[in-house]
């Protein structure tokens, strides 16, 4: 599907996310999570905004209704909404393994919605171990790369402790 790019309402936009999921989720949903250029706050005409989503547990009727806010989203604002779903158990596993996608998340995200702030409890409990790696991200047109060092040592030292 081809989405025709406006200037995006982020906040209306986000507002609107947070009450679909927690009509359609209800109590399975535990966190929704912006990450990418718009929680870096440098997001451009062609930035689409990329979505976190924790559940309980992850089963075909998440997956529809995610599918239903996807296509809902790109008509309504002109923006493809790339959603990443993941349980509990996948964001305890990716914190503790220390997985990229997990540290990109930590350096810029905006919670639109944490249950007994669960997620931000996630992030607390990676920051000391991030810093003690001394993981840094750096930013080169507008995409979050890697240094090599970074991921050399990262890992080194998850499979140190394993």
């Amino acid at each position: 599907m081809k989405v025709i790019k406006k200037p995006l309402n982020y906040i209306k936009a986000c507002e609107h996310i947070k009450d679909y999921l927690l009509k359609c989720l209800k109590d399975n949903l535990i966190s929704v999570v912006v990450f990418g250029s718009y929680a870096m706050l440098v997001p451009s005409i062609e930035s689409d905004l990329d979505l976190l989503v924790v559940v309980h547990r992850v089963d075909d009727t998440v997956e529809k209704i995610l599918n239903e806010l996807s296509v809902n989203f790109a008509f309504s604002y002109g923006r493809t909404l790339s959603i990443t779903v993941l349980s509990a158990e996948d964001i305890l596993k990716s914190v503790d393994a220390l997985d990229p996608i997990i540290i990109a998340i930590f350096w810029s995200h905006d919670i639109l919605f944490d249950r007994n702030n669960w997620f931000r409890k996630q992030m607390d409990s990676i920051e000391p171990k991030i810093l003690t790696q001394k993981i840094n991200l750096k930013m080169k047109r507008g995409s979050l790369v890697w240094t090599v060092e970074d991921l050399k040592s990262l890992r080194k030292n998850t499979t140190k402790q394993q």
